[in-house]
């Protein structure tokens, strides 16, 4: 997931890549990771969308879609909920 978060990842072209299937995965995950698939890949995500909008060289709307989420509200509303503010505010307090 590291190096293809950008990409559109489904829980089943994920079990299919590690040959597992979709709910042994799941429950495999949870237990050694301590969360769901989707919670760490959206984390991962919005981690990378932080670093992004810190570097200020791209839009939001550019940023979404470069972390793999092409709808840009459904991104802000993530981030803002993974990391307690919105990614314009975020993106203020770096770029006074």
């Amino acid at each position: 997931m590291e190096n293809n978060y950008m990409h559109r990842l489904t829980l089943s072209s994920i079990s299919a890549n590690v040959n597992l299937s979709t709910s042994y995965l799941c429950r495999v995950f949870k237990s050694e990771v301590g969360t769901s698939i989707t919670s760490y890949l959206n984390n991962l995500r919005i981690r990378k969308a932080a670093t992004l909008i810190k570097e200020n060289t791209f839009s939001l709307k550019e940023i979404s879609v470069m972390v793999g989420i092409d709808d840009q509200l459904y991104f802000s509303r993530l981030f803002k909920k993974c990391m307690g503010i919105s990614p314009s505010e975020y993106g203020k307090r770096f770029h006074l």
